[in-house]
């Protein structure tokens, strides 16, 4: 063969290669992209990406050789790892990056700059402090000690929790514990509060105990890291610290084991927990959540200004507080429906609202575990008498009923449900001092009992009047809120700018590898064949197995919940993972085949 021959071949050969290249790559982008394109369709795109396709080709072909070659090996290489890095961009893989991004002090330095007066230093102190007072807390089951610096939210996700431990006389009981690291890993404004979100590592041995029924007991050693986020007002220029003072920051008489459900001076009626005087603990939240949360930053921020240029720029329309109503609505919703009792919500529930689920008081179960995990405002829409805000709540829960002294297991394992809550405003909006979450007339301020009764007896006024705060409108699946935006047009966001805030990155890979350590776990210790199988089915998905060890963590922790998506063929193989790594030991046992029923039955 001569070299004219010879390169008439290898340019042939070239652009056969290049062009299985190009279009296997723009395959990877369309199953990468998901149809994530607001909606649009039409083959504009496509023929531009054709066009761009076939530009390249000519490139390539009067490239002389063998500079057309190197042309190509330097695009395989490309697409090699532009393949490799979307297999990673995981939730999951996305952990490690953000405890490594921010090494030291000098690192985090940089992200506090814009707030004023800031001391990093005492800060940490005031984390520190406010992570050991609140393990105590936790254990002894009693808030009033923390109650000054943890907002309304907060308080209800402990609070709620401790009704059902009492209801199942169950204790937490916590030692060991050692602080490993404290990192700010992230700073947002939304222009009433500074946000500081806090990665906490730590270390403890903990044990669930229940003194009537011994199966739901649990726990033992545990490395873990959570996402602590704390607020203060962007015009507060307050250095009180409220994490060692035990008296008022307005009049100076003591607080000390007087603030309950409401955080308020007894003397004073100075709100101390709104973020005027410290800062003030607003979320907790699990890393998978934090991770997908992390990557919405610029997302979020933009949601932000968009909320101002519409006019919703008071402190009462701040994402922060809407968020911190909502996850204290949420819960008190759970516990009532748990225990059947309608009158715990009445007060801050719209009439519609009680009305149409007044069927689901009839059931009668509790929670061996309930815990939000992540709530987040994705929406804001308008129609002609109310302001609605709509959040998405992530919440974890495992349900156990008693009858005749004896104990059901309702869920097998915990389980992960997605809802929307809907808060309305009306745009008549009066001075709202009190709160009709809390045990109080929102107009007069009058304590007021569970009943459902929904006038106040002291001023006459509706309880749930919600031109004086924020009342819970609806409590809506995946499918009801769906129905719900065919009907309601006028909203702050897009739908695809929702979606945007919603995305969580999980695909099959990420809920199957979720579900087969949840299994793994199912029998209280992950076998060390179950724990190869694990990092080798996570290689073999795309997961760089030196940076899922929080996952680990986790399991070793119970934080993990069974996950499911929507779509029955993603179902289907996340199933069928799930059994493998059950019989990856040689023992299919009752607990692991429990938690695949249960599986199986999300809907």
């Amino acid at each position: 063969m001569n070299s004219i021959n010879s390169k008439s071949y290898i340019q042939k050969f070239s652009f056969f290669v290049f062009y299985c290249l190009i279009f296997i790559s723009l395959d990877c982008l369309a199953r990468a992209g998901g149809g994530g394109n607001g909606g649009r369709s039409g083959s504009g795109g496509g023929d531009g990406i054709i066009g761009i396709v076939y530009f390249l080709i000519r490139i390539i072909w009067l490239l002389p050789f063998p500079l057309n070659i190197l042309v190509i090996v330097g695009i395989v290489a490309l697409v090699y790892w532009y393949g490799r890095n979307q297999k990673q961009s995981s939730t999951f893989n996305t952990l490690s990056k953000i405890n490594s991004r921010y090494n030291n002090d000098e690192d985090t330095a940089e992200l506090v700059l814009d707030i004023p007066n800031f001391n990093q230093t005492e800060f940490y102190t005031k984390v520190k402090s406010a992570f050991l007072q609140i393990q105590d807390a936790w254990q002894n089951q009693d808030l009033h000690g923390v109650r000054r610096f943890i907002s309304d939210g907060v308080y209800q996700r402990f609070e709620s929790q401790f009704i059902m431990m009492r209801k199942l006389e169950q204790s937490n009981n916590v030692s060991d514990i050692n602080i490993e690291d404290i990192r700010i890993v992230s700073v947002e404004n939304d222009g009433n509060f500074y946000i500081l979100h806090v990665s906490i590592s730590a270390s403890n041995t903990d044990y669930f105990e229940s003194k009537k029924y011994s199966e739901l007991n649990s726990g033992g050693y545990e490395e873990y890291t959570e996402y602590w986020t704390f607020v203060k007002k962007v015009n507060s220029n307050s250095n009180f610290n409220l994490f060692g003072a035990t008296n008022c920051p307005n009049c100076g008489d003591s607080i000390e084991n007087k603030l309950g459900e409401v955080s308020k001076c007894p003397s004073c009626g100075t709100q101390i927990n709104n973020g005027d005087y410290d800062w003030i603990l607003s979320e907790i939240t699990q890393p998978e959540e934090f991770a997908s949360n992390y990557a919405q930053l610029k997302t979020r921020k933009n949601f932000y200004n968009r909320l101002k240029e519409k006019g919703y720029s008071s402190s009462e329309f701040s994402p922060q507080y809407i968020e911190d109503k909502a996850s204290n609505a949420f819960l008190q919703l759970k516990i009532a429906n748990a225990l059947g009792d309608q009158k715990r919500i009445a007060r801050f529930c719209s009439n519609e609202f009680l009305e149409k689920s007044k069927n689901k008081f009839n059931s009668h179960y509790l929670y061996n575990r309930l815990f939000l995990k992540d709530v987040s405002l994705i929406n804001v829409y308008e129609n002609p008498s109310s302001i609605l805000a709509v959040l998405s709540t992530t919440c974890v829960s495992q349900k156990v009923s008693v009858n005749n002294e004896k104990l059901e297991i309702i869920n097998s394992s915990p389980i992960t449900n997605l809802e929307y809550i809907v808060l309305s405003r009306s745009k008549k909006i009066a001075a709202n001092k009190y709160s009709a979450l809390a045990h109080n007339c929102s107009s007069c301020g009058a304590p007021v009992e569970n009943s459902l009764q929904l006038t106040c007896n002291f001023c006459g006024n509706s309880l749930n009047d919600n031109s004086k705060d924020w009342i819970v409108e609806s409590l809506l699946s995946p499918y009801e809120y769906t129905e719900f935006k065919k009907y309601n047009e006028i909203s702050v966001n897009s739908n695809r700018q929702e979606n945007q805030l919603e995305d969580t990155n999980y695909d099959v890979r990420d809920y199957a590898l979720n579900n087969m350590m949840v299994v793994a776990c199912a029998d209280g210790v992950i076998q060390d064949e179950e724990r190869l199988f694990l990092l080798a089915t996570a290689k073999q998905l795309g997961y760089n197995s030196n940076k899922i060890s929080e996952l680990f963590e986790q399991v070793k922790s119970s934080n993990l919940a069974l996950k499911m998506p929507k779509e029955e063929k993603k179902r289907a193989k996340i199933l069928k993972l799930m059994h493998k790594v059950a019989n990856a030991d040689g023992d299919f046992n009752e607990k692991e085949k429990a938690v695949i029923a249960q599986a199986e039955a999300m809907s």
